[in-house]
């Protein structure tokens, strides 16, 4: 997703040429209530364009953050130049967002789609060629056998994941006074490769969540 007070989202509103299909409009007659929902706020928020028409856009999270079309070849080679512009800078841990929402299909849940899984892997292909040894981070805050699905076949999609199941499980060692749920789980994981490692961490900015 991306600010809507971002340069291209109002290229996207003036219907500059090759900004026309940056994000998804969508009828707001059309049946979503398969979609996966990590908020509350409505999927669709209406924008007008410069020319005075509503559009009805996909929006995830909420009305500033728009979801970018990634069906779109000219969103696709855009990022994919700001990803070779992060590589070319030095990064060496790119961390993507929310990565699990990116490819939409109406009638799906929209979440962890086989597109999806595809244009990390196509990220991966790019910084191991450009940037060997760039880690890729993929931040899906979901359960975790979803979660571990964003390491592909361990040598084709994340090098790290988020670990969001430690966070709940260490408050709750703490609250209880007793780990031997933390340790159970602890000697449960396992990993697809030794290309592959976890992320931890003991909270975000989205807090501890407990699904």
């Amino acid at each position: 997703h991306m600010s809507a007070k971002s340069q291209w989202f109002a290229h996207y509103l003036a219907q500059k040429p090759g900004y026309e299909d940056f994000f998804i409009s969508v009828d707001p007659q059309t049946d979503l209530s398969a979609v996966t929902r990590p908020r509350a706020l409505p999927l669709l928020t209406p924008f007008t364009l410069d020319d005075g028409s509503v559009r009805h856009l996909w929006t995830t999270f909420s009305d500033d953050q728009i979801d970018l079309n990634f069906a779109s070849p000219e969103v696709l080679i855009a990022m994919v130049d700001v990803l070779l512009h992060y590589l070319m800078e030095g990064a060496r841990y790119i961390r993507l967002d929310a990565v699990g929402f990116m490819w939409k299909i109406p009638g799906t849940s929209c979440i962890h789609l086989e597109q999806t899984h595809r244009l990390i892997q196509l990220f991966r292909a790019i910084t191991d060629a450009v940037a060997p040894g760039t880690v890729i981070i993929t931040e899906t805050n979901v359960p975790h056998k979803d979660n571990v699905s964003y390491f592909g076949d361990g040598k084709n999609e994340a090098k790290m994941v988020y670990q969001f199941s430690l966070p709940p499980l260490v408050l709750h060692a703490v609250h209880r006074q007793d780990v031997r749920a933390l340790c159970q789980w602890a000697s449960s994981l396992e990993l697809p490769s030794k290309q592959t490692t976890w992320f931890n961490f003991l909270a975000s900015h989205d807090g501890i969540g407990l699904n």
